[in-house]
């Protein structure tokens, strides 16, 4: 049997799931190189066992394949049916140096003259054992993180009492690798920015140099932060998009960049270049508050970057950069005020967004690689509009934008048919016309949706850390999933939502950071256990974990309008197997 997991965590899910959970995350965590998904790979059945009627084998499959068994280990436990089979299979066929244990409540006393735990009712481990160790083994205590709601200090430390001792490494240099991979990311997070700033320092240092020459060292100086300026924004919006990146990273990157550009204003306020180069890192800070759901500091910094745009442009002449900035910096506010629910205001905004791009896709150029992408800034503008034209019940005007915007994608992915952008773009494009035709009850919904998972499950291929990538072909998965449930047809339901819930869990997993991840795999869960396909007692697996989720994410504040109804409706769904 090849080795699949370094650990397989076996312990009892009413009272101890959210510490499995955490300790799994933490142990996954623990010395990761920064480009790495995890540092170990950890079997734990809510994350890594799909929908299936053989469990039993899965779970044999599973422990086989490990190479250490972590019992989660409690009176609860003990009297588990899956927890004694899981520790049984482990004493009959794995090395006994192989088991560690983690206690989370009850009592582990040891019995030096009959060698063996003191057995009685308050006994963490499942008889299994009894006779099974050989001397007394090491446990780990963690009693006092059983009820927790966050990890601590000291719950990492009992984390990395396993992690050690599953790597073969001492604790303190697992400890210390923790440290400094934490800081290689905070490296990595001020790296583009302290570049960014080296540059402008050179750049200003030449200015100063050049008093003669000042027109031309102001040009120096500008265009020296506007490369560094955009560099570093792709570099922030590159990590954002891989699985497993902290976005408190991200956004600490691009706070730094703000600042650092707000700073150089001040020094010349008469440079075009750096006002510009602050319009873009205020943009960019609006996109990170809107990922961190912070709308209003969100529109805010759009606003700032709008007005900054607004103030260069001349009325005399026609400046296609600053027409570009523009329709970009309205695009934030659209965004921003669409996701507080002002969708006419929204409209609006992105009606004059649109009307840029218009502009430029008009204004003629030489250059095909320029010409290619204001053609997709224009499409991204139709389907925008479209987007608030269709939330807003205006579904005739809504599908003239997205008819519009699909040709221009289907000519890009004909012309580049091995472009990832071009294949994402045409997606998003069967997307949008696809709730066209479900809301008109006209054309095949299903069929488009379908060439949109053909077209992603190949980008996933591509580049399967790409974040964005994944959730949107969990959002396909999951819609047509929903849409053969609330059509009647619950069989053709169950194979989309399974998929749609394995990309969720790998989101929520690898990012815990991101509440709506978690939101999302909390839904999920709840549409795959209505499934009338799926067995009693794996749906009321799917509704626990969805209620544990929403239980979290309303014990942490998390604002999702629809929480406190999906919570209900999972409640609902419990009510019967709880009488």
């Amino acid at each position: 049997m090849v080795v699949a997991y370094d650990a397989f965590i076996s312990y009892n899910h009413t009272k101890d799931r959210m510490v499995a959970t955490r300790l799994q995350r933490l142990m996954q965590r623990l010395g990761k190189a920064w480009y790495a998904r995890r540092a170990m790979r950890i079997f734990r059945d809510d994350t890594s066992l799909s929908a299936t009627p053989h469990m039993w084998p899965s779970i044999e499959q599973a422990l086989r394949a490990s190479r250490y068994l972590v019992l989660i280990a409690s009176p609860e436990s003990a009297a588990s049916h899956w927890v004694f089979q899981e520790t049984q299979f482990w004493a009959a066929n794995k090395r006994k140096d192989t088991l560690l244990l983690a206690l989370t409540a009850g009592v582990l006393n040891w019995d030096r003259a009959a060698n063996d735990f003191v057995w009685s009712s308050d006994t963490a481990l499942p008889l299994a054992l009894k006779g099974y160790f050989e001397h007394e083994p090491k446990w780990v205590d963690l009693r006092a993180f059983r009820d927790a709601t966050r990890g601590s200090t000291e719950e990492l430390l009992a984390a990395a009492d396993l992690a050690a001792a599953i790597r073969g490494i001492p604790k303190e240099d697992l400890l210390s690798e923790e440290v400094r991979q934490h800081r290689r990311a905070m490296m990595l997070s001020g790296f583009a920015a302290a570049c960014l700033f080296l540059l402008a320092v050179a750049a200003t240092w030449q200015w100063e140099e050049a008093v003669a020459q000042r027109e031309r060292a102001e040009n120096i100086l500008g265009t020296t932060v506007l490369g560094a300026n955009d560099l570093a924004i792709n570099f922030g919006l590159r990590i954002r998009q891989t699985l497993g990146v902290p976005t408190a990273l991200v956004d600490d990157f691009l706070t730094r960049l703000a600042r650092i550009e707000q700073g150089l204003v001040r020094y010349d306020t008469s440079n075009v270049s750096l006002k510009r180069a602050q319009a873009v890192a205020l943009r960019a800070q609006s996109q990170a508050f809107s990922n961190e759901r912070h709308f209003d500091q969100a529109l805010d910094k759009a606003r700032q970057s709008t007005e900054i745009i607004q103030s260069l442009m001349s009325p005399t002449r026609t400046d296609p950069e600053l027409v570009f900035e523009l329709s970009h910096s309205l695009d934030r506010e659209g965004e921003a005020l669409a996701a507080q629910g002002k969708h006419r205001d929204a409209l609006d905004r992105f009606r004059q967004a649109l009307t840029k791009r218009q502009l430029l896709a008009q204004m003629a150029t030489p250059d095909a690689v320029l010409v290619d992408a204001r053609q997709r800034d224009l499409a991204v503008a139709l389907e925008r509009t479209g987007d608030e034209y269709d939330k807003l019940q205006m579904f005739d005007e809504a599908a003239d934008m997205y008819n519009a915007s699909f040709k221009i994608r289907e000519r890009r992915h004909q012309a580049k048919p091995d472009d990832p952008g071009a294949a994402e773009d045409l997606a998003a494009g069967y997307d949008r016309l696809a709730r066209i035709d479900q809301q008109q009850n006209s054309g095949d919904p299903i069929q488009r949706w379908t060439r949109s998972i053909e077209l992603r499950e190949i980008l996933v291929q591509h580049d399967p850390l790409n974040s964005d990538w994944q959730n949107a072909l969990a959002i396909d998965y999951a819609i047509v999933g929903i849409s053969w449930l609330n059509g009647g047809k619950q069989g053709n339901a169950v194979a989309p939502l399974q998929k749609a819930v394995t990309i969720r869990r790998l989101l929520a997993e690898r990012n815990p950071d991101v509440p709506k991840w978690q939101f999302d795999l909390a839904a999920t869960l709840y549409y795959l256990a209505q499934s009338e396909s799926e067995e009693a007692d794996e749906r009321l697996q799917q509704l626990q974990q969805a209620l544990d989720i929403l239980d979290r994410l309303d014990s942490e504040q998390a604002h999702f309008p629809n929480l406190p109804k999906l919570r209900a409706d999972v409640q609902k769904a419990l009510n019967p197997h709880a009488q």
